[in-house]
């Protein structure tokens, strides 16, 4: 392993080195009287004070770190109520739940949207889909676009991101991908089905962390997509379907699952078809759960695990029946939205948080950037997350201005849903813990109060009152000045895709 030490691009470590030098420099003109030339004198002070500015500038901009390396994990499409320490009653995911016992888990955190690629995009940015312009998979985010990746890179840290399709490789702001000379049957599997699995996620993690890295400050972006792929039989080794048929009471599972009355167990044809739905798709979760044990393990090995803090969360949900609906994409109810956000240290040991405060994916960027030592306040104005930094690091102090609304989008409406019977226009949800309400561009509005209505079955929206048009004010001022965007984001998120882009969508269940 190499000397460890920051990036040789290092802005702070090159500001130091030419204020140093120029310092010498201009005491060495006003020593020397053969030197007093004004003109070079003035360049040799131009050059003195601009660096004592970058130094000073850089300084600021890198505070204390608060941890040495930030591995962040995104679980594709995955619920956050089938996860047993959110109150499902099956042990999906053992490894999580041991981490919840010495973390900080957040209750009420929201995507932006139900759709892969802009939703990360959105994590990457601090920005809204319809702001970024990242709005269907195999888009490609504009490079004028401020990144997570970016800010992380003045800190010193090395980035690199692991994403587990193509459609996310360099796109959605993260492009500090490994170079990679896999030629394994597991690697050509990957390329095959156009997805790589958990284990094979795994494997490159343990591989980069042993052979790739160039210093142990890092923050390493890992994604894993099994639980997108649940209606797919392939690539799951078959004892994790056997392992949660066997797992839990069968009636209790369905009972929790129907508890709102928003599922239609009848969609999938009855309580059998119903019941290996929720088997299939738990399988998915506890096998992912099994590979982050592997990876975590080998962190430890490594003697990297007392300074790293490990960041877990999902892009998205999932429909499995609630609202007649598989999948995701389509509405913006609770099942797609609604996402789990887990936080954990080995410092951290048995010291278990549960908080309720509202947080968004938008708030991820400026989140993590301060836990790695960046100073936030030097972030753009106009990104749209705040930092919930303290709250995770529990400090004393409480971060102001943690937002009350968390805003999200339908993904546009292209050619090859057309079939599937769409409605037309965007539609747009604006929510807090307590209530929602769902603004269509040519169909009903939806309101629901989440407290009595936790599956969104009843809408309020004939009975209007002061919680509604605090609701629709909120919306309308995020939208404002944005309307005349919404023609763009029909059908037109994009670049045509290629062949090869078509048959991997179709390949993953998009087409």
């Amino acid at each position: 392993m190499p000397p460890r030490g920051h990036c040789s691009h290092d802005v702070y470590s090159h500001s130091f080195a030419v204020m140093l030098v120029s310092r010498s420099l201009f005491f060495l003109v006003f020593s020397q009287k053969w030197m007093k030339e004004r003109f070079l004198s003035f360049l040799i002070l131009l050059v003195f004070v601009s660096s004592s500015a970058a130094f000073f500038y850089s300084a600021r901009m890198r505070r204390a770190r608060p941890f040495e390396r930030i591995i962040f994990v995104t679980i594709d499409t995955l619920r956050r109520d089938h996860l047993g320490f959110y109150g499902w009653p099956r042990d999906t995911a053992p490894f999580l739940a041991s981490l919840a016992r010495s973390g900080v888990v957040f209750d009420n955190a929201y995507s932006a949207i139900s759709h892969t690629a802009p939703s990360h995009a959105t994590i990457f940015t601090s920005l809204y889909p319809f702001e970024h312009g990242v709005l269907r998979n195999h888009d490609r985010l504009n490079r004028k676009h401020l990144t997570l990746q970016a800010v992380l890179q003045r800190t010193g840290l090395e980035t690199v991101a692991l994403p587990a399709v193509n459609f996310l490789e360099g796109k959605v702001g993260f492009d500090q991908l490994p170079t990679e000379t896999d030629h394994s049957e597991a690697a050509e599997l990957s390329r095959r089905y156009w997805f790589r699995t958990a284990e094979d996620q795994v494997s490159r993690a343990i591989h980069w962390l042993e052979n790739g890295r160039t210093q142990d400050e890092f923050f390493l972006w890992l994604h894993f997509y099994d639980p997108h792929q649940w209606k797919k039989i392939g690539r799951l080794p078959e004892r994790y379907v056997e392992q949660m048929r066997d797992s839990g009471n069968p009636e209790q599972i369905r009972a929790h699952a129907l508890r709102h009355g928003s599922v239609a167990e009848d969609h999938f044809g009855g309580a059998a078809e119903f019941t290996s739905v929720l088997d299939n798709y738990d399988a998915r979760i506890r096998y992912v759960d099994d590979q982050l044990r592997r990876f975590y393990d080998a962190v430890q090995r490594m003697g990297l695990g007392k300074d790293t803090l490990w960041v877990f969360t999902s892009d998205h949900g999932e429909g499995l029946g609630d609202h007649r609906y598989e999948g995701h994409g389509e509405f913006l109810y609770e099942e797609q939205l609604q996402i789990p956000l887990l936080f954990h240290s080995d410092r951290w040991r048995g010291q278990a948080v549960r908080l309720h405060d509202l947080i968004r994916t938008v708030d991820l960027l400026p989140t993590l950037s301060e836990l790695a030592g960046f100073d936030t306040s030097l972030l753009p104005s106009f990104l749209r997350g705040v930092s919930f930094s303290q709250l995770v690091i529990q400090d004393e102090a409480s971060p102001e201005d943690l937002p009350r609304y968390s805003l999200s989008q339908r993904r546009p409406k292209d050619d090859a849903r057309l079939r599937r019977s769409w409605e037309e226009g965007p539609i747009y949800g604006i929510q807090t813990v307590d209530a929602k309400l769902i603004d269509h561009a040519h169909a009903a509005d939806e309101r629901y109060d989440l407290r009595a209505d936790p599956g969104e079955t009843e809408n309020l929206i004939e009975a209007p009152g002061p919680e509604e048009e605090a609701l629709r004010s909120e919306l309308n001022s995020i939208l404002d000045g944005l309307r005349d965007r919404t023609s763009q984001e029909e059908g037109k998120a994009g670049e045509a895709l290629t062949s090869d882009q078509l048959e991997e969508l179709r390949s993953l269940g998009y087409l």
